[in-house]
């Protein structure tokens, strides 16, 4: 900014919009700028208000080869203060995590409370670190993530439909005293502030799992809220009943003794309320069976800057067709993994392998991983369910095994313990051998460690010993 302004003449607004188009690599903008840069920007009265390198002094091959050097060092350029101060977080960051994990994931996790994809993938970092998520509840959750024990209690927050207002309320009303049942919850509350549909929400995101089931709950609800309207009703006006000498007498409502709502519906309902699957995922039946399958997963998607073939599996959720300007069909849908959600798109050529697929469906996708400035997206060349899908990478390969083989410096048997855990992940056909730098000794991990060879596992170790020290052989 500083050499726009001294060189060129631009103003500190312009020259920040010179920087702005620069971070954004926007090739037109870019080009209108080097023009200004060099020969000026007139106004509409033809007064400049850039005056141009040239009209300062400057040569143009000078011009042009500091803005070429700009351009260059706007592709990835830290100058000294910005990466020391980076360090410095990180290191403070990496501190609380190791020695506060469940502090430290907590605040994690309220800080993203307004974003469903960034809660799923701390969720899981949570839950691989040991770290339990309870689910939300009325008698225990505040509005963000809260430590409760050795686990981390689900935020209010992050439910849909219930505002901040009506959590005031809530944990207000709770201060006095815990709720004792689900119709007492709906009498302390104030109906002015607690309606149906925040009740809906809340049953669904499951919010009253400690004082009765979903089903319970909507069994019940039309008739928990008229008695609860009467009986508020009632004191306003100044009415004594004999419900108010009785604490403990609930106008006879009885919940009734029925079969909770199937699994399947409930992570749906913590889809649709919470944003994620919380009590489970569609995906962990075919967990083991993806991983032997993908080369990447949508968050290393997401992370990513290049553009690249991927081979990815998840469920299909917000599917839907569109019919191009040549009147053919094309669709596109999200892409969910356990690690985040990207957007799919099907190109006609494509379309009849989705006509009979929709949402939920769990399926394979080969395809393109594309960047257009703040988009990134998976072109589809190919949809499979998985039940049909058959990996032609293991067919070339036949029955070909190979070894891999982890290099450690010392033997030490907290680092071994995590690289089992993650072993465990990928089992396949491969042996997996570790070789100690210390010992110069070499051992066999034993048949319950062998493994497929994806780029996942690969990638997992590479993250925790580097890349010299994870390497595949024949």
């Amino acid at each position: 900014m500083q050499i726009a302004r001294d060189l060129a003449g631009y103003s500190l607004g312009r020259a920040d919009l010179l920087r702005r188009a620069m971070g954004k690599k926007s090739k037109a903008i870019m080009e209108e700028e080097r023009k200004s840069f060099i020969h000026g920007l007139k106004d509409e009265t033809g007064q400049y208000i850039v005056q141009g390198a040239l009209r300062l002094g400057m040569e143009k091959t000078e011009a042009e080869e500091i803005f070429n050097l700009m351009a260059k060092f706007a592709e990835y350029g830290f100058n000294k203060g910005h990466a020391t101060a980076y360090a410095l977080i990180s290191y403070q960051t990496a501190y609380l995590k190791a020695n506060y994990p469940l502090e430290f994931i907590a605040a994690l996790l309220s800080s993203v409370i307004g974003s469903s994809d960034k809660i799923s993938f701390y969720v899981q970092e949570a839950r691989g670190s040991g770290i339990d998520v309870l689910p939300p509840d009325v008698q225990y959750s505040f509005a963000d993530f809260t430590i409760e024990k050795n686990s981390i209690r689900f935020g209010m927050g992050a439910i849909r439909n219930v505002g901040i207002h009506v959590l005031e309320k809530i944990i207000e009303e709770r201060n006095k005293g815990l709720f004792e049942s689900f119709y007492d919850f709906i009498v302390r509350i104030d109906s002015k502030v607690i309606n149906k549909r925040v009740m809906e929400s809340l049953i669904k995101a499951g919010a009253f799992q400690s004082l009765c089931s979903r089903a319970q709950a909507f069994r019940v609800l039309d008739q928990a809220l008229e008695l609860a309207q009467n009986r508020q009703k009632d004191r306003q006006s100044g009415q004594m009943s004999l419900f108010d000498l009785d604490s403990n007498f609930e106008e006879e409502l009885i919940l009734p003794d029925i079969q909770e709502i199937p699994s399947n519906d409930i992570l749906k309902m913590e889809k649709e309320f919470l944003g994620i699957y919380l009590s489970g995922h569609p995906l962990d039946g075919v967990v083991e069976r993806i991983n032997k399958i993908v080369d990447s997963n949508v968050l290393t998607c997401l992370e990513s800057q290049m553009e690249k073939k991927v081979i990815l599996a998840g469920i299909i959720t917000s599917y839907k067709q569109n019919i191009t300007k040549k009147g053919e069909m094309m669709a596109s849908f999200y892409l969910e993994d356990l690690s985040g959600t990207i957007e799919v798109l099907i190109f006609p050529r494509v379309f009849p392998e989705v006509v009979n697929l929709g949402n939920d469906d769990i399926v394979v996708i080969k395809g393109r991983y594309y960047i257009n400035e703040d988009e990134k997206k998976i072109f589809a060349e190919s949809i499979t369910p998985i039940d049909k899908y058959k990996d032609q990478r293991r067919e070339q390969s036949g029955r070909v095994k190979k070894k891999l083989f982890i290099k450690l410096m010392v033997e030490e048997k907290e680092l071994i313990n995590k690289i089992f855990n993650i072993l465990k992940k990928y089992s396949g056909e491969n042996s997996v051998l570790f070789y100690i730098e210390e010992t110069k000794q070499l051992f066999d991990a034993g048949r319950k460690y062998y493994v497929n060879d994806s780029a996942l596992l690969e990638n997992e170790l590479i993250v925790l010993l580097g890349n010299n020290n994870v390497k595949w052989k024949k």
